[in-house]
């Protein structure tokens, strides 16, 4: 055979699953005997046995065989094929599904077996936590009150002094007596347990602290958003903003809506406070993140936005806006559909907490804890636990210091 300097050799490996995936392929679009007449002797070889093909292999519509294909048995996993290749004839013999088992490797990274278990895996110092609620109450309350013995208690004015005008020099001046009375706040306790492995810990680097701290603290964050918005007192909880505010303070949005309801309904939020002469030192409007999108894509009659100030940034009629989901919308207040949720507007110095300590996170080596009221000993499944302990409790100065709108749908 004359030389050509085009020529050039193609080598590979072809596992026996490859070779059997490219005979049923080659037999199911009648091709085998293709194979069998270009490379004889196709079938796998036995352990350690080579043999020498002398005729033609054409692949592809540019490659052609101009040499001889051997086929190598490497072992019993896997056979090497061989040959001598040039660009050249366009001519197509084999399907194109057939030609591309037979180009490719069997040696590769992306599978296990053949290959992949070669190249090590590269942890990186990261960690991709969880989508979780937004937090806010604890972004906008005063600081927490300390709450040493679990109570702690509060002196209200109930009553003023009266005044008046007198009718002449010697008129009498009517006595009156101001009054007070005690608000009490009883410490109302969380807990969280987690149990650990105690081979995890022999083992433990960062990703693991960092995994057992933020799932403990989260929880605790997110439970305590939702019971200072939408707490009712029950079950060991404390009542947040919506049961301790005044009913007259809320209400039903406007039906119909438009930019021009909206805007009444905002207004009213911020009038429900001002009416009963609360200062609003620190107001802030809470609403799902549902509900500021809806604002945010309301146009007025010119098809200009209705809330300009939201383009901007996050404020609204004059106040910042947060978000969180911790405030529910399946809501169903009004109508048949649960797609309800609620609008907010608090005047933040109106809050009050109170906490015994700071939160504890303890640890407890062997521990005994109950998964659903069975006791489980960590002496006997070699585990120990983390705890976590808040004790607080939360209350406004006046229940006219927030006001709700219960059935929003923006």
């Amino acid at each position: 055979m004359p030389e050509n300097k085009d020529v050039h050799q193609e080598s590979f490996i072809m596992t026996p699953a490859q070779i059997q995936e490219l005979e049923t392929k080659a037999y199911n679009k009648g091709q085998l005997d293709i194979i069998q007449k270009q490379v004889p002797g196709w079938a796998v070889p036995t352990q350690s046995e080579t043999r020498i093909v002398d005729k033609k292999l054409k692949i592809g519509s540019i490659m052609q065989a101009v040499g001889n294909a051997t086929l190598t048995r490497g072992g019993s996993e896997s056979v090497a094929i061989t040959w001598d290749a040039r660009e050249g004839k366009k001519e197509t013999t084999l399907d194109k599904g057939i030609q591309d088992i037979i180009k490719t490797k069997g040696l590769n990274a992306t599978n296990l077996i053949e290959g992949g278990a070669l190249i090590p895996d590269i942890l990186i110092n990261d960690f991709i936590d969880l989508l979780r609620p937004n937090c806010v109450i604890r972004q906008i309350c005063p600081t927490p009150r300390p709450m040493p013995l679990g109570k702690l208690s509060i002196r209200r004015n109930t009553q003023d002094a009266t005044a008046a005008w007198l009718t002449g020099e010697t008129a009498t001046i009517s006595a009156s007596t101001p009054q007070v009375a005690l608000e009490t706040m009883t410490a109302k306790k969380m807990g969280i347990i987690v149990p650990v492995s105690n081979d995890l810990l022999r083992y433990e680097n960062e990703a693991t602290m960092q995994l057992i701290q933020t799932a403990i603290l989260k929880a605790a964050g997110i439970l305590e958003d939702v019971t200072f918005i939408r707490g009712n007192g029950v079950l060991g909880s404390f009542k947040g903003i919506r049961y301790w505010t005044n009913s007259s303070n809320i209400f039903h949005e406007t039906t119909a809506v438009t930019a021009a309801t909206q805007r009444t309904d905002l207004v009213k939020l911020q009038t429900n406070l001002y009416s009963h002469n609360v200062p609003v030192t620190s107001g802030y409007y809470i609403m799902n993140p549902i509900t500021l999108g809806g604002l945010r894509g309301q146009v007025n009659s010119l098809n200009m936005p209705a809330f300009p100030s939201l383009e901007t940034g996050n404020t609204l009629l004059g106040f910042p806006v947060l978000t969180t989901t911790n405030i529910p919308s399946n809501l169903n207040v009004v109508g048949s559909s649960s797609n309800e949720t609620e609008a907010y507007f608090v005047d933040a110095d109106t809050l009050i907490l109170a906490q015994t300590t700071t939160l504890m996170i303890e640890f407890f080596p062997n521990g005994v804890w109950s998964e659903n009221g069975t006791l489980v000993s960590g002496i006997s499944t070699d585990q120990s636990c983390y705890r976590l302990i808040l004790e607080e409790d939360f209350m406004p100065r006046y229940d006219f210091g927030a006001s709700i709108i219960d059935s929003v749908i923006w």
